[in-house]
């Protein structure tokens, strides 16, 4: 009708504008905030790993055993039977000629939640001098956190397979597939 006035456009009020914004900046602050906490220092995990592996070339066992998982020890029957098993094969390997000559811890993987544990795998090369040259193993090791990435135990998966890891971690992520096991190659002096 031609007497009637225009329709009424209504704006939202600078009030309500602001209370927006102000929920979408909550929500990007708490997203953002959420992520940051959510990820682990893979940068930790590899430092970690490379104090284990210098802690075992040196032969400080009470240093491997803060960094091995403790359900590892218990099923070699404790910390000491685990540090005279160290001993030993340390002993044998003396005897036949063979020595750990280095330790290279290379990348973690992504990390994956697993119960109220976090885990990855943490690719490690070893090097072992042998009389006939030296020889290289490379193999992982199965990196645990029970307190949200500040600190990590180590597992060497040597005698582990996507088989039988629910033995030692009943919580395990089966999205973190543990590689094959390599031979190791004996390569020149």
């Amino acid at each position: 009708m031609i007497g009637d006035p225009a329709p009424r456009v209504t704006t939202p009020t600078v009030a309500y504008q602001f209370s927006t914004m102000k929920i979408h900046f909550t929500l990007t602050f708490l997203l953002i905030s959420c992520l940051a906490f959510g990820q682990v220092d893979r940068q930790k995990i590899k430092e970690q790993a490379e104090i284990t592996a210098k802690s075992l070339l040196d032969g400080d066992y009470e240093t491997f055993l803060k960094y091995t998982y403790p359900k590892v020890i218990e099923m070699v029957g404790g910390p000491d039977k685990l540090i005279a098993l160290l001993r030993q094969g340390k002993i044998e390997m003396g005897q036949q000629g063979i020595s750990f000559e280095s330790v290279t811890i290379g990348e973690p993987s992504e990390t994956v939640k697993a119960g109220d544990e976090i885990h990855c795998l943490v690719p490690q090369t070893i090097f072992l001098k042998v009389p006939n040259g030296k020889i290289r193993s490379e193999s992982y090791l199965l990196a645990v956190s029970k307190d949200n990435g500040n600190n990590w135990f180590f597992i060497d998966t040597a005698n582990l397979s996507n088989d039988n890891v629910k033995s030692v971690l009943p919580n395990y992520n089966s999205k973190l597939k543990i590689p094959r096991k390599k031979e190791p190659v004996l390569v020149g002096d």
